[in-house]
């Protein structure tokens, strides 16, 4: 089975805001059937990891595509950038 992965990492908000953005997220990556993720392959609870990156697992392109354009995506994105 082929995954596709999506990496995020802290802006020049800091890791303060960068966490929060990964705790609001969890609702948003499981609708569109994504899994969080730590480096080293195992499932993760959905906190930023040590290297300070969110990682995010989908099952197919379309998913992560889905997820990406999605709204909800957007606010979240949005959010985290003001």
């Amino acid at each position: 089975m082929s995954y596709v992965f999506m990496v995020a990492r802290p802006g020049q908000k800091g890791h303060a805001a960068f966490d929060r953005f990964v705790e609001k997220s969890r609702p948003v990556v499981a609708a569109f059937d994504g899994h969080f993720q730590e480096s080293d392959g195992t499932e993760s609870t959905g906190q930023a990891s040590g290297s300070g990156a969110m990682v995010v697992r989908f099952t197919s392109m379309s998913r992560a595509r889905a997820f990406y354009e999605s709204e909800d995506y957007a606010r979240l994105h949005g959010a985290s950038e003001q």
